[in-house]
């Protein structure tokens, strides 16, 4: 029985890789796709869960206030190594922070995945990528009141980040695994 186990996953692993379509993209479509490149990433919904496709990542904007640990429970549950999103360079922070605004018409204070609950000022990712940007707000993070571990963007209706109190609930932005 565990061979069975061992097998179907493998199989579901090995055709993740197989069934991607951008991989099988047939030459006489070429022309078409990269004509509709834009309106095409905002298309994955039935592979990203409801969510857009973008930096090889789906991404998933959840209009409903949780805690930042409810949050990070959520997305875990959306799809393959789901998370709070993890921004990696500007046009990332650009790309959830309009992702914000189509829905809620400007940009509101929304949990991403970093914190720094295990350690004072040492910053993580809740997906284990390395911290190799950021987009602090002025004077932040602070620790306000020594209670804040968790780390919003649109921090004054603002692309910028800043750290909060982890049992606030905010709005949220998923990133996973495309689902095939």
């Amino acid at each position: 029985m565990m061979l069975i186990g061992v097998l179907l996953l493998a199989a579901l692993f090995s055709g993740d890789v197989a069934a991607d379509p951008d991989l099988n993209i047939e030459s006489e479509n070429l022309t078409e796709v990269n004509q509709d490149l834009e309106e095409r990433r905002f298309s994955w919904g039935r592979w990203c869960n409801g969510g857009v496709y973008r930096f090889r990542r789906c991404y998933k904007f959840v209009n409903y206030k949780l805690s930042w640990v409810d949050a990070e429970l959520y997305c875990q549950s959306l799809g393959p190594n789901g998370h709070l999103a993890s921004i990696h360079r500007e046009k990332q922070n650009e790309f959830i922070g309009q992702m914000i605004r189509n829905v809620k018409g400007t940009l509101v204070s929304t949990w991403i995945g970093l914190h720094d609950i295990f350690r004072e000022k040492k910053f993580l990712w809740t997906d284990g990528s390395p911290t190799n940007f950021a987009k602090w707000s002025r004077n932040e993070p602070n620790n306000w009141q020594g209670r804040e571990d968790c780390v919003h963007a649109g921090f004054r209706k603002q692309a910028f980040w800043n750290d909060q109190r982890c049992k606030n609930k905010l709005p949220f932005i998923c990133s996973f695994r495309r689902i095939c």
